[in-house]
């Protein structure tokens, strides 16, 4: 425009302040010097629903590809009310054959029960350790553990499946996760000929109170919705009282077929999910799924 029409085309493009203005020749740089609006998935606004604590690397990834990510924590860490029996476990450590963590947030507590007891990482011993997922080998790594399993994908069936070849009999085995977990894994090991021990290391639970913030984001308009466990999405409907309708323009990303499948059975219709079942194979897809297509000139 000129200094005679821009004010009235900026209105008509609906622009409000802040607004930087581009004034002379230097303006048919733009093709040249564009970078902010040309990311794969600039402007799409990102929900995210993991929790609080566990947020911060999935939206710094979405932030870099131009998204506007959108927090709504529809889980929240929360530590056990009576830690005996996690206590008790933590005590006798150096006495299983096997200890596997579920996640980083099973490490963080254990570790801390550990510490709570005068102890640290060499309670182990020779213990052989089992990861779930490359954020709990990460998060064990930084306590001076590297895990002597990982997984290839973070499903517990298949998890089962890499172990079957090892010999289990008699063999007793820890399983630190929260209090909601699945019993694949443990039921699994147990029929291979383990004697497992479930050791629940924190609570998941809904947050309180966040009805109307949920209800506002939504109504602002979100293309993505994105859920990383089955807890996510049960607690996002119970927060929107179970009303999907508030969902249904939005595209529906999960991070693994348990949280898809788990989806689905609540009524949701599953856009996209990770190839590579951990945040990082989620926003790959999402890149995949959403950025532009380029067409040669």
């Amino acid at each position: 425009g000129t200094l005679d029409d821009v004010v009235v085309k900026g209105q008509d493009a609906g622009l409000k302040p802040p607004v930087i203005a581009v004034v002379g020749p230097v303006v048919n740089l733009r093709e040249r010097l564009r970078w902010f609006d040309t990311r794969p998935l600039f402007g799409k606004r990102v929900l995210i629903t993991r929790s609080r604590t566990q947020a911060s690397n999935l939206r710094t990834m979405l932030e870099k590809l131009g998204a506007q990510p959108m927090e709504l924590p529809s889980i929240e860490i929360a530590p056990l009310e009576d830690y005996t029996r996690l206590d008790q476990a933590v005590a006798r450590l150096g006495e299983f054959n096997w200890v596997i963590f579920a996640s980083s947030n099973s490490v963080e507590a254990v570790f801390d029960r550990l510490y709570q007891q005068g102890r640290d990482a060499r309670t182990f011993g020779k213990v052989t350790v089992g990861a779930i997922g490359p954020a709990t080998a990460q998060a064990l790594s930084c306590r001076g553990i590297v895990p002597d399993f990982t997984p290839s994908r973070s499903v517990s069936e298949e998890v089962v499946t890499e172990l079957s070849d090892r010999d289990w009999q008699g063999q007793s085995v820890l399983l630190s996760g929260s209090d909601i977990g699945r019993d694949v894994l443990a039921q699994g090991l147990a029929e291979l000929g383990a004697r497992v021990e479930r050791g629940s290391a924190y609570r998941t639970v809904t947050p309180q109170g966040v009805s109307d913030q949920a209800r506002w984001i939504l109504e602002q308009g979100i293309d993505v919705v994105t859920f990383t466990s089955s807890s996510t999405v049960r607690n996002l409907l119970d927060i929107l009282d179970g009303d999907k309708q508030q969902l249904e323009n939005s595209l529906i990303a999960c991070i693994g077929p348990i949280t898809a499948r788990t989806a689905q059975e609540l009524g949701l219709q599953v856009d996209l999910m990770a190839d590579e079942h951990t945040v990082e194979g989620l926003v790959q897809s999402l890149v995949r799924q959403l950025a532009p297509r380029r067409t040669d000139p």
